[in-house]
């Protein structure tokens, strides 16, 4: 049983605590100062086992963190975001052409990258995280996707923006139960995403 604490500081992290609370060995807190009726609110992360959307609150209390973005001067886990799905997806793929998101608000590019309907061809741009190059580009509505297309196969996920986000950080933590402590998701794929797909993510596959 992991015991963690999630930094209530917007949207995405409330979203992650919901996620994690029907993960049935780990148990959640929420960050002050917040209120919640529905979790324990503590002041410090000081005897917990990791922190999630904070990397100060993890260096504080010298516990793993686990962030959407890259960690810059402590251990955990990194890139817990639809990006970093997308690269997960991608991480035992030969011959990997194409990894790309569509999120809400994101603009465009000079790429022309196609998604699965209603997202469809989107122009989109390229971003590098922690080294790894990722086509970003904008999606109708609410909906996001993680897409990676491989020589053999080609992966993606499909689903409502805000709840793609939380489930995406939230499964970070799958990293930490599975016995690992540091570095970005792809590089633990198969334990990010059987986490992310157990609090709702569906992967969809087929044959390139």
């Amino acid at each position: 049983m992991r015991v963690v604490v999630v930094a209530a500081e917007g949207e995405a992290t409330r979203r992650a605590a919901l996620s994690l609370s029907t993960h049935p060995d780990v148990e959640v807190a929420l960050l002050g100062p917040t209120t919640s009726s529905q979790f324990p609110v503590v002041d410090s992360a000081i005897g917990y086992d990791a922190v999630v959307g904070s990397e100060r609150a993890a260096i504080e209390a010298g516990i793993p963190a686990v962030v959407p973005g890259a960690l810059e001067r402590h251990f955990g886990v990194e890139h817990c975001s639809i990006a970093g799905l997308a690269l997960a997806l991608a991480a035992d793929l030969e011959g990997v052409g194409t990894v790309a998101v569509a999120v809400p608000g994101a603009g465009g590019g000079d790429q022309e990258v196609t998604f699965p309907s209603p997202i469809d061809s989107r122009r989109a741009r390229a971003e590098s995280f922690s080294g790894r190059t990722v086509f970003v580009a904008d999606s109708p509505d609410d909906v996001a996707a993680a897409l990676a297309l491989g020589q053999d196969r080609h992966r993606v996920i499909l689903d409502d923006h805000r709840f793609m986000e939380g489930v995406a950080l939230a499964a970070g933590v799958g990293v930490l139960l599975a016995g690992y402590e540091s570095g970005p998701v792809w590089r633990h794929a198969p334990a990010y995403l059987q986490t992310a797909t157990e609090m709702g993510l569906v992967i969809g596959e087929r044959p390139a």
